[in-house]
């Protein structure tokens, strides 16, 4: 029988026995020194790696505060390679910081061998440094995020302390909301605020990571307070950048002329601006946004920087950074370049946490296996000989017995809020002819729009259908989410939809999603891989068939 929750093992690999830490405190340890990479039920599996010990360093633990934590609660020996990797990571962190040197950015180390190890590496010497001493290499200022990154990629981790002040705001948030209500942060969001606000310090910026819908924002809110500087917010679409400028006028003092939204037009430059990525692929838009001495650049849904149309923000100056994130998963692997660019990892909290403190609903999912038969099969199976992928996904995916699957569904749950989404819009507009639902099909609301959501939320509307776009509008009272097509493999979408079940409510305390999945087909294979992903990070799956559930022999609430 074990009697400690860990078992530590050379590769860096943890494993923690969950019914060994009934009040999270270990995991929340662990979290502050490596990373939750599966979690299933019964045994969570963490990762020590480079960047997760530069995480610890700007949090200020030493190696010997995490190797004693391991001694005392691993159920095995900790071997002396892992304790070297830990002392070495901790002792690297700060030996190398970038600092501004008039139109230059200078590279220094602490000590001049840490200079002779990298200055030789080719993706180093393609950035065409100049060797100014021993200690010190020069570069053009707009390679500041690609000496970042070149170095952490060779598990180097460097201190960016080339920023400029940025101009004083003088913002406050209010006591009460517009609406006359109160409110407070949530313990865990003030912890977050202050490891953000102390840790920062050595490193320049940081990342912070949330689960959906535990109040990122309203901690975003609280470090400009603190700050009490021009703050550039960018956000992936419009509908993200709303929700901000909602909760800048509902919980601030600032004037409406104070915060602006920014289309490309530099008369929208206001001293805390919304922006969203994909507006700096114009050249001339990125450098009016400079035309500012920002204090705090925040990204938000940090995990997309990565990608082309985003990563050219990284290099707008500002004094700190600060990303959001729910998960940096990505399909190219590429989520944790964030920490090269942005900073450590200096909060995070686990959705299991927050799900046992309540403050988030728990979420059981079900896959439902649907047929296809007829001329649909037929159609799949001769696209699959022809080894038509594409068409093979489409007649998948819009499967018609997916529609009448519905109705075992949504009859015995009539007092149940229900959103159906469906990734392809067809589909969805199917299903809301069919049934005579309301369709939301736009994160670009207009009054009619966001009353049908507005009334869905007060449950005095049961059902909704809408398609991917579910993740950027304001839809919260959901009892079960039906989906019924999917983009692909995508773990972040499926992650997403949970993400949408876990509000919290008074008077419900779990959510349920349910996916039909055409069986026996490239969706059922795709699915598969979503499914296990989910389920390595702790949600729980069961799978049916149709005629089970038709039959009454399982329920979605079983």
């Amino acid at each position: 029988m074990y009697r400690k929750p860990l078992f530590v093992h050379s590769d860096q690999t943890i494993y923690l026995i969950e019914s060994l830490d009934s009040n999270r405190e270990v995991s929340e340890k662990l979290n502050q020194f490596s990373e939750q990479v599966k979690a299933p039920e019964g045994v969570f599996t963490f990762k020590i790696t480079p960047h997760s010990i530069w995480s610890a360093a700007a949090r200020k633990l030493s190696s010997s505060e995490i190797i004693s934590f391991l001694k005392e609660h691993s159920q095995n020996h900790i071997q002396p390679a892992l304790e070297e990797m830990i002392h070495r990571h901790i002792k690297e962190f700060g030996t190398l910081k970038l600092i501004r040197s008039n139109d230059y950015l200078d590279l220094e180390a602490i000590h001049p061998s840490i200079i002779s190890k990298i200055q030789n590496e080719t993706e180093l010497i393609a950035l065409e440094p100049i060797k100014v001493d021993d200690r010190t290499l020069r570069f053009t200022s707009t390679n500041r995020s690609k000496i970042k990154e070149t170095l952490f990629n060779l598990n180097f981790f460097v201190s960016d302390e080339s920023n400029t002040f940025g101009e004083p705001l003088e913002i406050r948030l209010n006591p009460k909301t517009k609406s006359d209500m109160y409110f407070t942060l949530r313990p865990y969001q003030d912890d977050a605020v202050n490891s953000y606000l102390e840790y920062s310090e050595s490193t320049g910026g940081g990342v912070i990571m949330m689960p959906p819908t535990s109040g990122k924002t309203i901690v975003g809110l609280k470090i400009i307070e603190q700050l009490k500087t021009c703050t550039l917010v960018l956000v992936e679409n419009f509908a993200s950048g709303s929700k901000w400028l909602r909760e800048l006028s509902d919980k601030t003092d600032l004037s409406k002329n104070s915060i602006g939204y920014f289309q490309g037009d530099p008369s929208d430059i206001k001293p805390i601006t919304i922006a969203e990525y994909p507006q700096f692929k114009n050249i001339d838009a990125l450098e009016s946004i400079q035309t500012v001495d920002w204090g705090l650049i925040i990204y938000d849904n940090a995990h997309r920087l990565p990608a082309d149309t985003f990563s050219q923000t990284v290099d707008i100056p500002s004094y700190k950074k600060l990303g959001f994130a729910s998960t940096l998963a990505r399909s190219d692997q590429k989520g944790q370049l964030v920490h090269a660019w942005i900073g450590p990892k200096l909060y995070e909290i686990l959705p299991r946490t927050l799900e046992i403190q309540g403050f988030v609903k728990s979420v059981s999912c079900m896959e439902v296996r649907i047929p296809l038969q007829g001329e649909d099969l037929d159609h799949y199976n001769y696209s699959r000989a022809r080894e038509d992928t594409p068409s093979m996904l489409k007649i998948a995916a819009m499967n018609p017995n997916k529609i009448t699957s519905l109705k075992p569904i949504l009859v015995p749950n009539m007092s149940e809020n229900i959103l159906i989404v469906s990734y392809k819009p067809a589909l969805a507009k199917q299903i809301s002819n069919e049934f005579d639902y309301p369709f939301i099909h736009t994160s670009t609301l207009d009054k009619e729009l966001q009353s049908i959501i507005d009334l869905f939320n007060l449950r005095k509307k049961t059902r909704l259908v809408t398609t991917s776009i579910s993740e950027q509008i304001p839809i919260t009272s959901i009892d079960v989410m039906v989906a019924l097509s999917y983009n692909h493999g995508s773990e972040r979408e499926e992650y997403l939809r949970v993400g949408k079940l876990m509000f919290p409510e008074k008077g419900t305390s779990k959510g349920v999603l349910v996916s039909f999945v055409s069986e026996n087909t490239v969706e059922e294979g795709a699915y598969t891989r979503r499914r296990r992903s989910m389920i390595r990070n702790g949600y729980r799956y069961k799978i049916t068939s149709l005629s089970d559930l038709l039959e009454g022999k399982v329920t979605i609430w079983d």
